[in-house]
């Protein structure tokens, strides 16, 4: 549009229209090819965000045959579609009328052009807000969601050997430190990868009615140190092998037994050992919260201790992890001192949606700067279309504030109809990507609402920017040829 006496001059002094279009075609190659060099040399800046993003090494090599390939491509697919739409509608121009007028008769379908580019600009930046809101609840919904145990300063540090014997001078040693709240031997914590799956079966049931529950093999002090409720019997006693044992409330149901109550003094079939239910604990989830919680059990196997579970006190951690690697130091000097505690194992079962909600963070800021961009040329666009409008009703009386309301009215239309259109699609998928847990968030009008307000707020922004600067025009300038 600001080059169409441009135009109209050079088709007067004998261009012809083949001769603009490749020129046009030829500029906007021009700024494509420096776009993609910098394109590349970003990449290069940036590939070990996205390595430590995606968890691998992506291959990247700019100078192979599939990437050159990819980038000719790229640029030829950018030229034709961002350049021959505007080569053929200024090439077309008829000179006398350019020279007389300016750019008018083509400006309404180049402004409704523009105006579905932002729709479409900002819908996808919302769908992305959206989605980024939902992933970023889901995980916060994960770390804050109570698992059926406490899981806060407790240390898992793997054994050099196996069995409550071979470690017993280091079960010693950590009776006399201080800093250690309670410690336990077990083949792993409550919800960690050491699971083992046994089949049961119980009184009645007949062997085709078998039903697979989880063990978890631990000495007498696991409860207390993962503060698992107990909500009917007593801790299992200590012994060398499986002779009593504590279920959770789903094991208890899957037996159809409705009280915990009731089910103190049954006796439950694990494998090929009878052993009698002295306890029910509350239900903890053993994996990640994209699975249900499963029948599970808890019971005495000294030769399957092979990690200590540590829980320090919260006010001097550091001072307790010094003390718990000097005994380790002392009991096991050839063995290496490695811990990891249990809320970061735990927040490791999330790691491919914690990579999920980055990658959307950076595609909603990739998205939104995309739609900035496209705001502000429509809104230069509109602007430079009503300037004499703008100059008639400054000359009238009209003021900043005015002039600022005659464009942040329809954009604020174009954001609502983005809205309309990106938030079924955003809720199509997240409500796919929810189902896939087993425990998950509902979807609020929180979300939807928080995503149309940073909508509004950025492209307010971007329309008072460009509508302040147009409302402090000396209306004499813009209306000195009329």
């Amino acid at each position: 549009m600001v080059r169409s006496k441009e135009i109209g001059l050079k088709k007067i002094l004998g261009s012809s229209r083949s001769g603009l279009l490749r020129n046009i075609l030829f500029e906007t190659a021009l700024v494509c090819v420096i776009a993609t060099i910098l394109g590349i040399i970003l990449a290069y800046l940036v590939h070990p965000l996205v390595v430590e993003i995606l968890g691998f090494e992506p291959p990247f090599d700019v100078f192979s045959f599939q990437m050159m390939a990819f980038i000719v491509v790229l640029i030829v697919g950018v030229v034709l579609f961002s350049g021959l739409y505007p080569a053929i509608v200024t090439s077309a121009f008829k000179p006398m009328d350019v020279m007389k007028q300016g750019f008018t008769k083509k400006g309404k379908s180049g402004l409704l052009l523009r105006r579905v580019l932002v729709v479409m600009q900002f819908g996808i930046s919302q769908a992305l807000i959206i989605c980024t809101l939902v992933v970023a609840s889901q995980l916060d919904f994960f770390i804050s969601k109570d698992l059926g145990f406490n899981k806060e300063a407790i240390v898992n540090i793997a054994l050099p050997q196996q069995g409550l014997e071979a470690n017993k001078p280091f079960v010693d040693a950590l009776e006399t430190i201080s800093q250690v709240k309670h410690f336990s031997l077990a083949n792993g914590a409550p919800s960690s990868g050491n699971i083992w799956m046994h089949s049961f079966g119980f009184d009645g049931s007949q062997e085709e009615e078998r039903h697979i529950a989880h063990g978890k093999y631990a000495d007498t002090k696991y409860l207390e140190t993962f503060g698992m409720e107990l909500l009917a019997g007593r801790n299992y006693l200590e012994s060398d092998t499986l002779r009593e044992v504590v279920i959770n409330e789903i094991m208890m149901h899957e037996m159809g037994i409705m009280s915990p109550e009731e089910a103190i003094g049954k006796n439950v079939d694990i494998g090929r050992t009878t052993v009698p239910i002295v306890g029910v604990v509350r239900d903890w989830h053993l994996v990640s919260l994209r699975e249900p919680i499963q029948p599970s059990f808890i019971g005495m196997n000294t030769e399957n201790f092979w990690e200590a579970n540590i829980k320090l006190n919260a006010t001097n951690i550091e001072q307790g992890l010094q003390a718990v690697e000097q005994a380790w130091e002392q009991v096991y000097p050839n063995d290496p001192f490695g811990y990891q505690f249990l809320d970061e194992q735990l927040a490791g079962f999330y790691d491919q949606e914690e990579r999920l909600g980055q990658l959307l963070n950076l595609f909603a800021a990739i998205a939104i700067f995309i739609s900035c961009l496209g705001l502000i040329g429509l809104v230069s666009f509109m602007v430079n279309q009503k300037l004499k409008e703008i100059g008639i009703r400054k000359v009238l009386g009209a003021g900043a504030q005015q002039i600022i309301l005659l464009f942040s009215n329809e954009f604020a239309l174009l954001i609502v109809i983005a809205f309309a259109v990106a938030s079924p699609i955003a809720i199509y998928y997240m409500r796919d990507w929810l189902d896939s847990f087993a425990y998950s968030i509902e979807l609020t009008p929180f979300v939807f609402i928080l995503a149309i307000v940073v909508s509004f707020t950025i492209a307010f922004a971007m329309v008072f920017l460009q509508a302040f600067r147009a409302a402090r025009l000396n209306p004499a300038s813009i209306l000195r040829d009329e």
